[in-house]
């Protein structure tokens, strides 16, 4: 492969690593999320592969009045206490570890405010 055709990909790699030293969590809230898809869905469309079993609708992360009618620290909240806590699903599993790692649960939080103008 010659210089000129891997510098596409040569940009790429560069523009990812700042992606990451932009927001060093980013890259672990993917992570985490690989979790939340099962139920959640890969988009946050609530259509991941466990939700069927759960018998209920789940929420669109996609909807904006949803993410209109909960702040930041509300979804920290349910991320970290788990849904029961705060009158949700009871399937939705506690997370009390993350209330250790602010930096971490804010990347998750704005993961989950990334699925809403993908969804636009």
């Amino acid at each position: 492969q010659s210089t000129d055709e891997a510098a596409p990909a040569m940009e790429a790699s560069a523009m990812e690593v700042d992606s990451i030293l932009a927001d060093p969590h980013a890259a672990a809230a993917d992570e985490l999320w690989t979790a939340c898809a099962a139920c959640h869905g890969d988009r946050g469309l609530g259509d991941g592969m466990a939700a069927p079993a759960l018998g209920m609708a789940l929420q669109s992360f996609a909807d904006p009045e949803w993410h209109a009618a909960n702040s930041d620290e509300v979804l920290g909240a349910v991320i970290v206490d788990g849904g029961a806590a705060h009158g949700m699903s009871p399937f939705m599993p506690a997370n009390p570890k993350l209330a250790k790692a602010p930096d971490l649960l804010a990347s998750l939080v704005r993961k989950l405010r990334s699925f809403e103008s993908a969804g636009q």
